[in-house]
This record gives structure tokens, sequence and C-alpha cells, in this order.
């Protein structure tokens, strides 16, 4: 296990998640988004930024590219999720939320091993 592999695809998808919450402000400032929609819309950022995460984090990895790919979006996700709640904006899905990061940095992992 490289832990600067998983160290290196978390701050890829911590990059990737800033840029993706820029959008999404401004997308929700210059439109109307129904209510409904938002939670499926931060869901797909979330697998979004957890698939970049898990591609460098497989791209650098010696092997293994899927458990470091999923390690590097779980990191991530941990991450942005207690960054959320020490600002009041916690996420009440915890579970789905690492599930879906997991299994996109998985899939990123693999990708990033097999380009």
């Amino acid at each position: 296990m490289d832990l600067g592999a998983v160290l290196r695809g978390a701050g890829a998808g911590l990059a990737a998640a800033a840029v993706l919450a820029l959008g999404l402000a401004v997308t929700a400032w210059n439109l109307e988004v129904p209510a409904p929609w938002w939670p499926f819309i931060l869901l797909a950022a979330t697998a979004a930024a957890a698939g970049l995460a898990g591609w460098v984090a497989g791209r650098r990895a010696p092997g293994g590219g899927w458990a470091h790919g999923a390690l590097a979006a779980v990191t991530l996700t941990l991450v942005g999720l207690a960054a959320g709640s020490s600002l009041g904006t916690g996420d009440h899905h915890l579970w789905r939320t690492l599930a879906t990061a997991a299994l996109a940095g998985l899939v990123g992992g693999v990708l990033g091993v097999n380009p």
C-alpha cells in the first residue's frame, strides 16, 4: 500500500471538488434548479471528484489501483464531510455518500492503472 499515491489522489480529488463546488455555486446563482434535484447533483459531483481521486491514485500506485483508488476516494470524502460538518453543512447521508465515493474511486483506480 502506497500512502503517497492515496494522498496524491485525495489531493487531486479535493482540487476537483473545489472546482465543482465553484461551478455548482455559479449554477445555483444563475439558474432555477428545482430543490429535489440537488441531492442527485451533489452525489454526481461527489462521484466525479472521487473518480478523479481514484484515477490519480491508481496511476501513482505500484499495484492494486482499485484499492488505492477506493482509499483515496474515501479519504477525500471523509475530509470533505468533516470540513462540511465544521461549517454546519453536514451530510445526513453518510453511508450513501461513502459507498458512492468508494465505488467511483474503485472504478477510477482501475481506469488509472489501465488507461
